[in-house]
């Protein structure tokens, strides 16, 4: 049995549907745990701590309005956050800003994009 989520989108099952709506970055474990896997502002994100430590794993999907998510996405679009107090406050207060910013960029097939951000602590 199917579930919605957001504004009509269906989603295959209502479990799925239920952990979509309901994610949230994870904190249970400290900032350092940025998982979220939710529809963002019409785009699909998925964002978890990348295995070197070092970067957060950010990924942007977007599916065309009736496109089957079953269907590979019209484009995905993947960045690398570099893992700190600043570029996990944008991910916990400015994500769809971010989801925006990543899905404008134009990056080269083989290409790796390293967001860094900068705290205004001190100034």
């Amino acid at each position: 049995m199917g579930g919605y989520i957001g504004y009509g989108h269906k989603c295959p099952d209502q479990r799925r549907s239920e952990r979509l709506i309901s994610a949230q970055p994870n904190r249970a474990e400290g900032a350092n745990n940025m998982e979220i896997d939710r529809w963002v502002d019409g785009y699909k994100v998925r964002s978890f701590p990348w295995i070197d430590g070092k970067s957060i794993y950010f990924n942007v999907q977007y599916y065309k309005p009736g496109q089957s998510i079953s269907q590979p996405p019209a484009f995905d679009k993947t960045v690398y956050i570099t893992n700190s107090p600043a570029g996990q406050q944008i991910l916990s207060n400015r994500l769809s800003s971010l989801a925006q910013y990543v899905a404008t960029l134009q990056i080269p097939e083989g290409g790796k994009v390293i967001l860094t951000a900068k705290s205004n602590a001190g100034g």
